[in-house]
């Protein structure tokens, strides 16, 4: 992963994970544990980051190896608010 992304996803720096989307960064690399950066940000309860992210429209369903998908991880985690979800 970016290292610079995964960095301003531990600070809960939205400005900069802004940045590194505008850049190019590969929101889809997974880390050594194969977390993709959406999802560093849902295990780390970077809810502003991981808006951010959802809004980059990255495949939010994309799984890790333990079988996770940030998208219901965030949900169950009450990081997004899925009250009106359809």
């Amino acid at each position: 992963m970016n290292t610079r992304l995964r960095l301003a996803i531990n600070n809960d720096n939205v400005n900069d994970v802004r940045q590194c989307i505008l850049q190019g960064a590969d929101l889809d690399k997974k880390d050594g544990e194969l977390d993709t950066p959406i999802m560093c940000a849902v295990q780390s309860g970077r809810t502003a980051c991981l808006r951010e992210l959802f809004g980059s429209r990255r495949d939010v369903a994309q799984r890790t190896f333990r079988g996770d998908s940030p998208l219901v991880k965030a949900a169950e985690e009450e990081h997004i608010d899925h009250s009106n979800a359809r």
